[in-house]
């Protein structure tokens, strides 16, 4: 099965075969390429075109257009022409009358890739025709054909193409580059709205949770306050339901005064049985009415107790309020101060008022001016000290002229120059 290669492939370069040349019209040769005895197929990565698909005569090509981010795949394409022109080197003494060494293959090899305004790359390719179409298929990214049109200098493409062949002459070789598929990407706009994120509607969504715990927080105290005032009265109805269960009513006393008073006869041991019941009751009756004042002080307390939460809760409401109104306040005060001393300034700038300007000067120290006669003396040295410099030069190069004019015997030369010279000697 043949195999499509990208430039992250590992190519066996070895595999790579040139089969023995056939004569073409023109006087030229034409060898094919394969690899592993498979046409050797290269899938290029997304790039663009320099003007799409030329269809000029008979000849139609697209020049597939590359970017500097593209160097490993340039890379890519001169190791395989490297490796045939290694194959031209072994094959020279079958293929030619006499056999050219590498530097002769390199001096007539015309590359597939041309440099494009410096920093980009052509590759050119060619496309077959089969009798009125194109011998290449056009897809877009959902898989729809497409026509040649539909490709131009701004349309993003991923390309395969075969490298069939060789074709050479005596003068030259070139490598033959058939384009044979192109995928199309429309060219998505990004920016298209809006994309800046900015902490402002976090800060809000922040303020905005926590009012919403706040009140979460309120609404459970509010109801656990509530359901304390339920149990609190549920407590104090099992309690009365108690008491009238364990202490005795009016007829019981009733009846028991009447029994006691039919039973007064049997004896003295009954009148002291009834007595000893009576002050049990009475002191359960004493125990039921300390009880209902233990719970209706429990329940003042509790009551108490939740009045000041709520008075607490209400509070810190309030407080809240405040706070905003105060920032609210502030913030208000702010804008007005500030533009009124914008309206201010541009009055002022308007109306052309010079405003006075008071300068403080934090600095104690005083400053003392020089007198003129230090200053002119200080220029008067920093000149004469160049003057000498300038007449120290200008003896050593009159030295130095005199010294040619003995050395080479120029005492004949008559010129202005000889003139200038004797007189700065003078």
């Amino acid at each position: 099965m043949e195999e499509i290669y990208q430039y992250t492939d590992k190519l066996e370069h070895d595999n790579i075969l040139l089969y023995t040349p056939k004569a073409v019209q023109g006087g030229g040769y034409y060898a094919k390429i394969k690899i592993n005895n498979d046409n050797l197929y290269i899938q290029t990565p997304k790039i663009f075109t320099k003007n799409g698909i030329n269809i000029t005569g008979k000849k139609v090509y697209s020049d597939l257009l590359f970017e500097r981010e593209h160097l490993e795949f340039i890379n890519f394409i001169e190791k395989i022409e490297d490796r045939i022109r290694k194959i031209i080197l072994q094959k020279g003494e079958l293929w030619f009358t006499e056999k050219p060494n590498l530097e002769d293959i390199e001096e007539r090899w015309n590359s597939s890739i041309r440099t494009y305004k410096t920093k980009k790359f052509l590759v050119r390719t060619k496309i077959e025709r089969l009798l009125n179409n194109l011998a290449i298929q056009i897809w877009d990214e959902n898989e729809k054909m497409l026509s040649p049109k539909d490709i131009n200098d701004k349309t993003n493409i991923i390309g395969i193409f075969e490298i069939a062949g060789l074709k050479f002459s005596s003068t030259s070789f070139q490598l033959d580059l058939q384009l044979k598929q192109i995928m199309k990407f429309d060219n998505k706009k990004l920016f298209s709205k809006c994309l800046i994120k900015t902490n402002k509607k976090k800060s809000a969504v922040v303020e905005n949770d926590l009012e919403k715990t706040e009140n979460f927080k309120i609404e459970m105290e509010t109801d656990n306050i509530s359901q304390d005032f339920t149990n609190i009265h549920q407590n104090l109805n099992e309690n009365e339901d108690d008491e009238s269960g364990d202490g005795y009513s009016e007829d019981d006393d009733s009846d028991d005064s009447e029994d006691d008073d039919g039973e007064s006869e049997e004896g003295d041991d009954n009148s002291d049985y009834d007595d000893d019941t009576v002050e049990n009751g009475q002191s359960n009756y004493a125990e039921s009415d300390e009880k209902k004042l233990d719970n209706v002080k429990l329940f003042e307390n509790k009551k108490n107790t939740q009045v000041e939460s709520f008075e607490n809760i209400n509070n810190l409401k309030n407080e809240k309020n405040e706070k905003n109104e105060k920032v609210d306040f502030t913030q208000e005060e702010n804008d007005k101060i500030t533009t009124n001393h914008l309206e201010e300034t541009e009055k002022k700038q308007h109306s052309g008022i010079l405003e006075e300007v008071n300068l403080e000067i934090l600095d104690t120290e005083t400053m003392k001016l020089k007198k003129p006669l230090d200053v002119y003396s200080e220029i008067y040295k920093k000149a004469l000290v160049k003057a000498r410099e300038a007449k120290k030069l200008a003896i050593k190069a009159y030295l130095d002229a005199n010294k040619i004019k003995k050395q080479y015997l120029l005492d004949d030369i008559e010129s202005s120059d000889a003139e200038d010279l004797e007189n700065f000697s003078e």
